[in-house]
């Protein structure tokens, strides 16, 4: 709902501040008063183009705010709170200035585009300005499959024509590159088969390099190993630990004769115990040295085929095993399904026919309701001053057209407006009351209606007088009951159905003012649309009679 409209130095007006309340709201006004400006104004903080000569002469800058209440619209508020914007108020703002043109939501920066893509799920405006989402072909198709109430079946449909689209798409680049992907299958597979007869796993590597390293210094080791032996314990009295005995008995003899050398005389026991863990520790090293050359040549044999398969694949010897996973995997994937282009082709084929065959019954949906709405349609506008008028809205379903998310026909809104004329689209027919019109009655035929909460007509009754312009304002006061109406009109029969009237007038001074009228101010204003500016008591009478009709009026007050 739109709460409030402020406008700052815009063309005529200096300053402005006006308050809606919901239901159905008129605003009329002498010729030039700038009724057209307050559409305009609104249509500026949707995100419309702005010039800068509309920019007041005595002002630096124009500037409109729209404050609207998001709270019955769930898209506008998980939007304010993805922005973390205050989600109990909506506020659209639009600044213009003679160098540049600024975009605000709530006080936040935003694009032109931004602006435009939440205020018109708000605002809706019918008549000259470009918010006419009536023409487009787009819009169209939402209204008859809102009406239709298939929300389930083209969600459906929309998710069928996905998966038949990748699949198709998959199943063409797989039977384009066969002979490729044919080449590269049998590749992998000599690859994988040839890692597989190997038969290496994790950690054999290090293990195959550290056996290989033990086997070929066996002799190595075993020599060192005796001539430590040799050296430390079993050359009798040459060895080390012969001569360290010998020298720990002489060191003990000597100390009886300066008692201080007695402190090192333990030095030299603790070295024999060394010596003899250090013999123990060469024996059991012998003990363990394998002289198996068979063995030697068989992990050899293996470490070079590793190191061979490493090369070839470009990977590190440690790394191999890995290697091999992947390719397995890989070739198990390039054997499934996903990778049979004639299995992927006969995939394509049966979501295509499930496809079309969910795309037929929306068609047909479409179709019968499509005839319903144009039949309801055609009368309401006939009844609306456009007594030769026939709308249809055209349902084509093709089956050679490209299919598509939405299905496979075309809509469109068609319309004659006399007898001498083909029916054509509305875009290139239908003159801006006439569009205004139309899109009123397309409120009243549609069972699911339109979804957004403020519409505004501008030039709703332009040609039309007597009885159908009455039958106007019923219809926009009955339309006023689901969302909230505002309409600029020049019609009396039009205002006084409304709930509440604004005068839009002019001061001499240049100024235009806008103001809510009392019942009394109604009377009045009725009565000078009745008689222009000669206003006479059959005029007054008219007007009393005529709001006394609609809304009870009694001693120049609105019955509640």
């Amino acid at each position: 709902m739109l709460r409030a409209l402020t406008i700052r130095g815009l063309a005529v007006i200096e300053r402005l501040e006006l308050e809606f309340e919901p239901g159905f709201s008129v605003f009329s006004g002498e010729t030039g008063a700038g009724k057209s400006i307050l559409v305009g104004a609104i249509g500026l903080a949707l995100g419309n183009r702005g010039a800068k000569d509309l920019i007041r002469h005595d002002a630096d800058r124009a500037e409109i705010t729209l404050e609207c209440d998001p709270t019955e619209q769930p898209g506008i508020c998980d939007w304010l709170k993805q922005h973390e914007l205050d989600e109990e108020i909506l506020l659209l703002r639009r600044v213009l200035t003679p160098s540049a043109s600024r975009a605000y939501i709530n006080d936040t920066p935003v694009s032109l585009g931004t602006l435009r893509e939440v205020g018109q799920q708000i605002i809706e405006i019918h008549g000259q300005s470009e918010h006419q989402r009536l023409l487009q072909r787009t819009h169209q198709r939402v209204l008859l499959d809102g009406a239709c109430g298939h929300a389930g079946a083209l969600k459906s449909l929309a998710e069928c024509y996905r998966t038949w689209s990748e699949t198709r798409e998959r199943a063409q680049q797989l039977g384009q590159d066969r002979e490729q992907h044919q080449q590269a299958l049998s590749l992998l597979q000599f690859q994988v088969n040839e890692l597989h007869a190997l038969g290496l796993s994790e950690g054999d590597y290090e293990g195959m390099d550290a056996q290989q390293h033990g086997l070929a210094r066996a002799d190595e080791l075993r020599a060192v190993c005796s001539e430590l032996l040799d050296a430390l314990y079993e050359k009798d009295e040459a060895s080390v630990y012969s001569q360290l005995a010998q020298s720990a008995e002489r060191l003990e003899s000597i100390a009886e004769i300066d008692p201080r050398l007695r402190e090192v005389t333990e030095l030299l026991p603790h070295a024999l115990n060394q010596v003899e863990e250090t013999v123990q520790a060469l024996r059991a090293a012998l003990d363990r040295v394998n002289l198996d050359p068979e063995a030697l040549a068989e992990v050899e044999q293996r470490l070079g085929a590793t190191h061979e398969l490493a090369r070839k694949h470009q990977v590190a010897p440690q790394e191999l095993w890995l290697h091999a996973q992947e390719l397995s995997s890989k070739l198990e994937q390039w054997q499934s399904p996903e990778h049979d282009a004639d299995a992927l082709q006969a995939e394509a084929q049966r979501l295509e026919q499930d496809y079309r065959k969910q795309a037929e019954k929306i068609s047909k949906t479409r179709q019968k309701t499509a005839k319903q709405i144009s039949k309801r349609t055609t009368e309401i506008l006939q009844q609306l001053g456009m007594p030769q008028a026939d709308f249809h809205i055209a349902v084509a379903s093709q089956a050679e057209r490209d299919p598509g998310p939405h299905g496979m026909d075309e809509i469109e809104f068609l319309i004659c407006t006399n007898p001498d004329q083909a029916a054509g689209p509305i875009t290139s027919v239908a003159s801006g009351g006439e569009l205004s019109r139309l899109s009123l009655a397309l409120q009243q035929s549609l069972a699911h209606g339109d979804e957004t909460p403020v519409m505004i007509f501008d030039e709703v009754d332009a040609g039309i007088g007597g009885g159908p312009a009455e039958i106007v304002g019923q219809l926009l006061a009955r339309l006023g009951g689901q969302v909230q109406v505002l309409c600029v009109t020049h019609l009396s029969q039009v205002a006084a159905q409304a709930q509440h009237h604004y005068c839009v007038h002019k001061r001499k001074e240049g100024r235009t003012d806008v103001g809510v009228l009392d019942a009394g101010g109604r009377v009045e204003e009725l009565t000078r649309m009745f008689s222009g500016i000669e206003q006479t008591d059959t005029a007054r009478k008219h007007a009393e009679a005529l709001l006394e009709k609609i809304h009870g009026l009694a001693d120049g007050r609105m019955e509640p």
